[in-house]
């Protein structure tokens, strides 16, 4: 991907896909702060870095509260990518749905796992991974 002496970047922005009708929103520790439509639609983001020498550097962001681990491994399964090429973080928002969390004490505040949202944003942070890898181009830091 990296050629001549220059980085290349891609970036990307990819649209979370998730049935927030009826979900937990996140973060209020109410499970009765339920979704009853989506008003704004929430994004995954990726920048895309790869060096001179070949190695790369993902940055994602996701429009949620916080990044569980079963989430970054789930990601990191999808794309191939190894721990020290991706920095995955959140907005940090409480306008997004919970349920995406393997830990007890993040899923009781919103009722449980849900698979459809942590599906959501795992496809959509592959998604915003492989486009912006898709869209490399010469570029300076």
């Amino acid at each position: 991907m990296a050629t001549g002496d220059g980085f290349q970047i891609g970036a990307s922005r990819r649209a979370i896909e998730v049935p927030v009708v009826g979900v937990t929103m996140l973060g209020w520790g109410d499970n009765e702060h339920v979704a009853k439509g989506a008003a704004t639609p929430l994004y995954a983001r990726a920048v895309a870095v790869v060096g001179p020498d070949g190695k790369r550097l993902l940055l994602v962001w996701l429009e949620t509260g916080f990044i569980t681990e079963v989430v970054r491994a789930e990601v990191l399964k999808r794309t191939g990518l190894r721990r020290e090429e991706l920095v995955l973080s959140a907005t940090h928002t409480h306008s997004s749905p919970g349920g995406f969390a393997a830990d007890v004490l993040y899923a009781l505040s919103v009722g449980g796992f849900v698979p459809a949202v942590f599906e959501a944003y795992v496809a959509a942070a592959t998604a915003a991974i492989g486009a912006a890898l898709a869209a490399v181009r010469p570029g300076r830091i």
